[in-house]
């Protein structure tokens, strides 16, 4: 029986699939394998190189543990990078509240400024932005905002209190305004 020639290309063509798809699966065991390995000894305190893993797609998942494990040894700049490559991920949100707070104890408000994003990410982020902003340019609509962070019944994290300080030296936590926040 001859095969035409389309029925050959075909052929080969799932045969060239068939082979391709064994080799991708290998790859990504041992990938997955060896992720799993560089996840585990970072977890032990082992820093590991992981640069072989960099075309793997969880290989940002080992950067973010390895700055977090070294918060206070990374550079800005290991930080900012970071967030750039991964921007549209809740890893490169958490090291970007973690970048806010450090420019922030550093009263590098202008810094904080062009990394913050205007009502975006948790509260820390939040009230680290409106510190910020009423360091840089007060206005009474930036005191309004931090007023009803203030007046909210949830307990709001310590990163807050130099916010919440700020309406207390302006005046702005009166009697009446402390009872709202209480019931």
């Amino acid at each position: 029986m001859k095969l035409s020639l389309i029925n050959k290309t075909c052929l080969i063509l799932l045969l060239a699939v068939s082979v391709t798809q064994n080799i991708l699966a290998a790859t990504s065991e041992r990938q997955k394998k060896e992720f799993l390995q560089a996840y585990e000894a970072l977890h032990k305190g082992r820093l590991h190189d992981s640069s072989h893993l960099s075309n793997y797609i969880l290989h940002p998942y080992l950067e973010y543990e390895r700055l977090k494990q070294n918060l206070n040894t990374s550079s800005n700049h290991a930080l900012i990078d970071f967030i750039h490559k991964n921007r549209q991920t809740w890893l490169a949100d958490d090291l970007k509240t973690e970048l806010l707070l450090r420019l922030a104890q550093q009263k590098q408000w202008r810094q904080v400024l062009k990394f913050y994003k205007k009502d975006r990410g948790g509260i820390k982020a939040r009230c680290i932005g409106l510190e910020a902003s009423l360091r840089t340019k007060p206005s009474k609509a930036l005191l309004d905002k931090a007023l009803e962070l203030w007046t909210s019944a949830n307990r709001r994290p310590n990163v807050c209190n130099p916010l919440f300080s700020i309406l207390k030296q302006k005046g702005l936590i009166t009697d009446k305004v402390a009872w709202k926040r209480i019931s």
